[in-house]
């Protein structure tokens, strides 16, 4: 590889493609550098970006389902308390229930109820009126 001066002072490579030109200025580390990039210009290149492109669309998907199922755990948790505080209410008003229906039930309640809506009377209160044929009681 030989550079050459050509006209109008610019710098031209002989013996070389175009794609293959470097820079006469490298040389040692530099060199070597710059034909890396020089190769990175093509399907290795291409490579790395769809590399790097689908690492950060993976740890995108990381974090959104990350996200997404702290919401759901949160909503989840919501409704779980809300369900608590439902039972509670719930087996409060069971008991309530359970003591009115025992209040109820009770011999006592039942024949007050019977004596002060329905008018019945106990057995040995019964009386009764005779009427004699003209239609008068006796």
């Amino acid at each position: 590889m030989q550079w050459r001066y050509g006209k109008k002072h610019s710098l031209a490579m002989s013996g070389l493609n175009r794609g293959d030109q470097q820079s006469p200025a490298l040389s040692g580390e530099g060199k070597r550098w710059a034909t890396g990039v020089s190769k990175l210009r093509g399907g290795r290149r291409l490579v790395l970006v769809l590399g790097y492109t689908c690492l950060v669309v993976l740890l995108s998907a990381f974090v959104f389902l990350h996200i997404s199922q702290y919401v759901e755990m949160t909503e989840i948790q919501f409704r779980i308390s809300k369900l608590k505080r439902d039972f509670t209410r719930i087996e409060r008003d069971i008991q309530v229930l359970q003591f009115e229906f025992e209040k109820m039930a009770s011999a006592t309640t039942i024949e007050a109820e019977a004596v002060s809506r329905l008018g019945m009377v106990h057995p040995s209160e019964i009386m009764f009126v005779l009427w004699n044929e003209e239609g008068k009681p006796r």
